[in-house]
């Protein structure tokens, strides 16, 4: 593999995602955004494999700095949504569906779906949101 091509990191990197070795699929993801830090999909993916790990710090991380290159990618908001929700981040949570569904419609359905468990309550004169 040639050593200054940052997809063929990707791509292996891949594969070891995919055979469940996450640890050397996250090593290929470090060389190839070594390659090419503006890539916001390398970012976003070695996000899903932390959170995959159970790293929800690293994967919110990795998925801020994916959104920064790609600011209209509602899937990532998706993501990081299901991240800042795991996190207890309630609101940024809700800010981010409704930024993926404002971007994606589609993504509705499956915000619906996701958030069945979704209660709101008042406090302070502000509408929160609760996700069991």
């Amino acid at each position: 593999m040639n050593p200054n091509y940052p997809e063929g990191f990707c791509r292996r990197a891949q594969a070891h995602y995919f055979l469940n070795d996450y640890k050397t699929a996250i090593n290929d993801y470090n060389k190839a955004l070594v390659l090419s830090p503006k890539n916001a999909e390398m970012y976003f993916n070695r996000g899903i494999i932390y959170n995959a790990l159970g790293d929800k710090e690293a994967a919110l991380k990795d998925y801020n700095k994916a959104l920064v290159i790609s600011p209209k990618n509602a899937e990532m908001y998706f993501k990081r949504a299901i991240i800042h929700k795991d996190l207890g981040n309630y609101e940024a949570a809700q800010k981010d569906y409704n930024k993926a569904i404002e971007l994606n419609p589609k993504l509705a359905g499956d915000y619906c779906n996701f958030n069945k468990s979704v209660s709101r309550v008042s406090g302070n004169g502000k509408e929160l949101i609760r996700i069991k």
